[in-house]
């Protein structure tokens, strides 16, 4: 067991990180290498209707095109083979209107990586 100053030190590295991402206006997401949602942290847009509980444990498939599923599949195998970040951008409509995000995929293990989708509209 760890004692308990290495744990509050955790513990407060932990809140700070999660005070960063509720702070960003980037949705983040943690994929594993066959596209399973891990964790996710939506946009601080008050108008985003994704839910965490709803997308956690979701296969990419099941959200996108199959055209736009095999482009996500092969940046991850790219991110993970590589060891380097890989950069999409890429239109998506969003509410009958056109946008433009960045996604950049980057390895945080071998299995897994960090997707970060910026909309750069």
């Amino acid at each position: 067991m760890l004692p308990s100053t290495v744990r509050q030190t955790s513990q407060g590295s932990l809140d700070r990180f999660n005070s960063l991402l509720t702070a960003s206006p980037d949705m983040v997401f943690r994929l594993s290498r066959d596209g399973i949602i891990l964790d996710f942290h939506p946009t601080t847009d008050t108008g985003s209707s994704l839910s965490t509980k709803e997308l956690v444990g979701t296969r990419i498939q099941n959200l996108f095109p199959h055209e736009k599923t095999n482009q996500i599949k092969s940046l991850i195998h790219q991110a993970l083979g590589t060891g380097k970040l890989q950069l999409c951008k890429a239109p998506i409509q969003i509410n009958g209107q056109t946008n433009h995000i960045e996604a950049r995929y980057i390895p945080c293990s071998e299995s897994e990586v960090i997707v970060i989708v910026c909309d750069v509209t």
